[in-house]
């Protein structure tokens, strides 16, 4: 078997196997994903201990009901919530007080949720808009070590003083948090028909260096309301993740291929997937080949193929499970420290070849072309650089976001008539 063949086949088989644990009713539940994190193993973890976390997180969709979900994959031990609530955010980490509800787990207002598990609530009423933002607090009365979460969130994340702080609007002495601990995802029931869109990508769709609610996803999701269009937007990215790690896992997280299955196609109401990846593998991994001693650097062909191969597998599993599938053009790199080299280059620009071409996505989104700089394709133009020459200005994640045709999401008719652009 040639080594193109074997990726491939190594690929569909992990994906395989996967999708094969996945709830089989996901796709027809009455609930729509509304906002996601997606999670990855803590390192190092931070530790909590009879302390209280807020997590903001701004809704999608709109819905007469919401229920969310505690993710402990990563951990290595139990955690115990002892108490959760969720409420509408009014300014900083407050609440509003009218919003404020306690929420349940099976009936009781305590879950431990156990290593490589998750945990879902009961539904709760709590009507939803488009753009509202929302406070989960989790009351961690013992010591516990958050080893499941996602750094680097667009949303303020807080943590609390001593004690449990669920049932206050105010959260007492809070402090900054860089990432979500343990809350993974937040689903409602529509009160309209709606639908989930699952950005997955790396930290160009997580939206490092972007202001908060900056990164494109967010943009895609403001045009998306603008235009009255029930979709949620879903960020499944990750900094520093990779779409195949074949060369070897450099970043964060597992890669794409694999998580695919969990953090894009088990989100229930998904019915259309962005994905945009590659340049960590291409880029970390020529880098580390230039800085090895007496490694060969990697071909353009050694760099791209697995890119293509892991693309081709998820492509694969979202058309198994009736998901519409886009691709996303890999942005320019020129002028990054360390990971831009010319067998790079010359690796995305066959990447994007391929993915405009014999892909086969459902529909592709340029984003290379929306960003490069016209006089100099391989860098990005200098406004929509953020100054490292690889992630966007906030200017740049709008650019992205006005990239993506709303046509791709089945917006309703209506929708063409507000001040919305295709």
């Amino acid at each position: 078997m040639s080594k193109g063949l074997a990726l491939r086949h190594r690929a569909t088989l992990a994906l395989a196997a996967a999708l094969a644990v996945l709830p089989a009713a996901a796709a027809d539940a009455p609930w729509v994903g509304a906002w996601s994190a997606a999670m990855l193993r803590a390192a190092p973890a931070p530790v909590v201990e009879h302390r209280t976390l807020r997590a903001l997180a701004r809704v999608g969709v709109a819905g007469a009901q919401l229920r969310i979900v505690l993710d402990n994959r990563y951990g290595d031990a139990p955690v115990t919530f002892d108490a959760a609530s969720v409420g509408l955010r009014d300014v900083g980490a407050n609440l509003r007080p009218d919003s404020l509800r306690a929420l349940r787990f099976g009936g009781r207002t305590a879950v431990t949720v156990a290593p490589g598990q998750e945990a879902q609530s009961d539904p709760l009423d709590l009507a939803v808009q488009p753009g509202d933002v929302l406070g989960v607090s989790l009351y961690v009365a013992g010591r516990s070590v958050a080893g499941t979460w996602h750094p680097d969130p667009r949303n303020a994340q807080y943590l609390s003083g001593a004690g449990d702080h669920t049932r206050d609007p105010a959260l007492a002495d809070a402090e900054g948090l860089p990432g979500v601990a343990w809350l993974a995802r937040i689903d409602v029931r529509p009160t309209a028909p709606a639908s989930a869109v699952v950005a997955l990508g790396d930290s160009i769709t997580n939206g490092f260096q972007a202001s908060q609610l900056a990164a494109w996803p967010d943009a895609l999701q403001d045009r998306l309301a603008a235009a009255r269009c029930p979709r949620a937007v879903l960020n499944a990215g990750i900094n520093a993740n990779q779409v195949a790690a074949e060369q070897g896992n450099f970043g964060l997280g597992e890669a794409m291929r694999e998580r695919v299955a969990h953090d894009a196609l088990a989100v229930p109401g998904v019915r259309y997937l962005i994905v945009l990846g590659g340049i960590n593998d291409i880029g970390l991994a020529a880098a580390a080949a230039a800085h090895a001693r007496g490694a060969a650097t990697p071909s353009a062909q050694a760099l791209a193929a697995p890119v293509i191969a892991a693309q081709r597998a998820i492509i694969a599993a979202a058309r198994a499970r009736g998901v519409r599938v886009y691709g996303g053009t890999v942005l320019p790199y020129a002028g990054t420290t360390r990971t831009y080299t010319a067998a790079g280059e010359a690796a995305r620009r066959q990447l994007n070849a391929w993915i405009r071409g014999p892909a086969g996505y459902d529909g592709v989104i340029d984003f290379d072309r929306a960003l490069r700089d016209p006089a100099h394709p391989e860098r990005l133009r200098a406004d929509y650089d953020s100054g490292d020459s690889l992630h966007p200005s906030d200017a740049g994640y709008r650019a992205m976001a006005a990239a993506v045709p709303l046509a791709l999401f089945d917006c309703p008719p209506a929708s063409a008539h507000r001040g919305a652009s295709p």
